[in-house]
C-alpha cells in the first residue's frame, strides 16, 4: 500500500519539458526522502539502498538508508569531513573522500563502514571517486598536477586499482570532474571546463581519447550520470542560483527537462533499474534528497 501511495504522489506535479522549455506536461513529482541536509546520493547496485552525505550529527559523514528513506545507518565518524560515496559493483565496498590530515583523499571501506583504507597519498585534492563497472578500477579527479594544489586551476581525471596501485592519468589540462563510466566500461562521461570555455558535458573513450562535447550550452552543465542501459544521460543545468535536472540521449540529442523546482537541483543519479533518479535539492537553507520516476522512452 505504501508503494502505491508513493507512485500516486510521483504522478501529480513535476514539469517535463523539451529544451527550450515548452508548456508543462504531465509527469512525475519528486518525493523528498528526508528533511535534514543530505546530498551526494549514490544507489547501491541492487537499487535497494542509497549512500549519501549528511551533517545531521555535526560534521559531514557518510550514511546509508533504504531507498524509501528508512533504515538509516551512519558509516563514518569523527570530527573530520567525509563525502562523495560510491558503491562497488558487487555492493560490498564504498569508495569515499575523507579529510583526515587536512587534505581530501580517496578511501574505501566495507559497506557497513568497517575496514577503512586510504588509497591516495599525493599532495593535492583527490575527490569524486567512481568504480568501473567490472570493479577493477576507481576513477577520480585530482589537483595533484596543478601548480597551486590548494586552490587549483586544473582538475584532471585518474584511475587506479581498488588497492591504490597502478595510477594512470586520463585527462590533461582544464577542469574535468564528476565522471561517470558507461555501463560497459568503454566510455566516460564528465563535466569539463576548458581554461577558455564553458562547463559542458563531454564523453570520451575510457583511455581519454575521442573527447566530444555533448551539450554546448551557455549555462553551467554538470553532474552527468548514465542510465543502466547506456541509452540516456541525466545531468544538471545551472543558471545562477537555480539548477534543474535534464535528460538527453547518449549522443547528446533529445535534451528534455525532467525536474524544475525552486532552488538548486543537482547530483542526479540513475537507479539500477533506470526507472528512477535520485538527486539533491538546495532551497530555503536546506538540502534534501528526492526521488523522481523517469518516463519510459
Amino acid at each position: 500500500m505504501r508503494r502505491l501511495v508513493v507512485v500516486a504522489l510521483l504522478a501529480t506535479g513535476c514539469q517535463t519539458t523539451s529544451a527550450p522549455p515548452a508548456p508543462p506536461a504531465a509527469a512525475a513529482e519528486p518525493v523528498p526522502l528526508s528533511r535534514i541536509i543530505d546530498y551526494e546520493p549514490a544507489w547501491s547496485p541492487e537499487g535497494d539502498r542509497l549512500a549519501f552525505v549528511s551533517n545531521r550529527h555535526g560534521s559531514l559523514k557518510i550514511y546509508t538508508m533504504r531507498a524509501d528513506g528508512t533504515g538509516l545507518a551512519q558509516l563514518t565518524s569523527g570530527p573530520e569531513e567525509d563525502d562523495a560515496p560510491a558503491w562497488s559493483p558487487d555492493g560490498s565496498r564504498i569508495a569515499f573522500v575523507a579529510t583526515r590530515d587536512g587534505n581530501p583523499e580517496i578511501y574505501v571501506m566495507s559497506d557497513d563502514g568497517s575496514n577503512q583504507v586510504r588509497l591516495t597519498q599525493e599532495p593535492g585534492i583527490d575527490i569524486h571517486p567512481v568504480w568501473s563497472p567490472d570493479g577493477t578500477r576507481i576513477l577520480w579527479n585530482s589537483s595533484r598536477n596543478s601548480r597551486n594544489k590548494a586552490e587549483p586551476e586544473t582538475f584532471e581525471l585518474f584511475t587506479m586499482r581498488p588497492d591504490g596501485t597502478d595510477i594512470r592519468q586520463v585527462t590533461r589540462e582544464g577542469v574535468s570532474t564528476y565522471a561517470s563510466w558507461s555501463p560497459d566500461g568503454s566510455r566516460i562521461l564528465l563535466r569539463r571546463q576548458p581554461a577558455d570555455g564553458n562547463s559542458d558535458i563531454f564523453v570520451m573513450a575510457a583511455d581519454g581519447s575521442g573527447l566530444t562535447n555533448l551539450t554546448r550550452h551557455a549555462a553551467f552543465d554538470g553532474w552527468p550520470s548514465w542510465s543502466r542501459d547506456g541509452r540516456r544521460i541525466v545531468f544538471a543545468r545551472e543558471n545562477g542560483d537555480e539548477a534543474d535536472i535534464y535528460v538527453m540521449n547518449a549522443d547528446g540529442s533529445g535534451t528534455s527537462r525532467l525536474v524544475t523546482m525552486p532552488g538548486r537541483c543537482t547530483n542526479p543519479r540513475w537507479s539500477p533499474t533506470a526507472d528512477r533518479i535520485v538527486f539533491s535539492r538546495r532551497a530555503d537553507r536546506q538540502v534534501r534528497l528526492y526521488v523522481v520516476d523517469v518516463p519510459p522512452k
